[in-house]
C-alpha cells in the first residue's frame, strides 16, 4: 500500500518587480525612439508616439497590482488579489526559468491569462520554492 504524500500548503506574496518595471520602461522608450527616428511624415510619427504612450498607460492600469499572493493547497493553485480569489489551472504553456516565470493559467472558467513573475518579486528562497512546487504539481491533463 502506498500512501499518497500530501503537499504542504504554500503561500507566496508577489511584490513589485523592479526588473519588470525597468524592462517595460526600456521597451517603451526604445519604441518611442524608433517612432521618432523612422522616415514617416511628422503626423504619423505623432500618432505612433501617442499610441505607444497610451499602451504604456493601459499596461500600467491593467496589470495586477502587487502585492498579491499565489497559494497552493490540497485543492490546487489560487491567486489572491486583495479580496478576489481565483482558482487556477496551470497550463502547459507555462515557462519556468531562473530569471522569470511566465505563468499561463485558466482561472475559474475564464479565458486564458498570464502573469510574469520575475525573480526579484519574491525572496530567493520563495522563488526557488515556487519553481519546485510548479514543477512537482504540474500535470498535463
Amino acid at each position: 500500500m502506498s500512501a499518497k504524500k500530501s503537499q504542504s500548503p504554500l503561500r507566496l506574496i508577489i511584490n513589485e518587480s523592479k526588473s519588470l518595471q525597468q524592462l517595460m520602461i526600456c521597451l517603451h522608450a526604445l519604441a518611442l525612439i524608433a517612432s521618432i527616428m523612422n522616415g514617416l511624415v511628422i503626423s504619423l510619427k505623432i500618432v505612433l508616439l501617442l499610441i505607444i504612450a497610451c499602451h504604456y498607460y493601459l499596461y500600467n492600469k491593467r496589470r495586477t497590482k502587487p502585492p498579491y499572493s499565489l497559494e497552493y493547497t490540497e485543492t490546487g493553485w489560487q491567486l489572491v488579489n486583495h479580496d478576489e480569489v481565483l482558482t487556477l489551472q496551470i497550463l502547459p504553456s507555462t515557462v519556468i526559468s531562473t530569471i522569470a516565470i511566465f505563468l499561463h493559467f485558466k482561472a475559474d472558467n475564464q479565458a486564458n491569462d498570464a502573469h510574469v513573475i520575475f525573480c526579484d518579486a519574491l525572496a530567493d528562497d520563495d522563488y526557488r520554492k515556487l519553481i519546485v512546487m510548479l514543477k512537482t504539481t504540474f500535470s498535463k491533463d
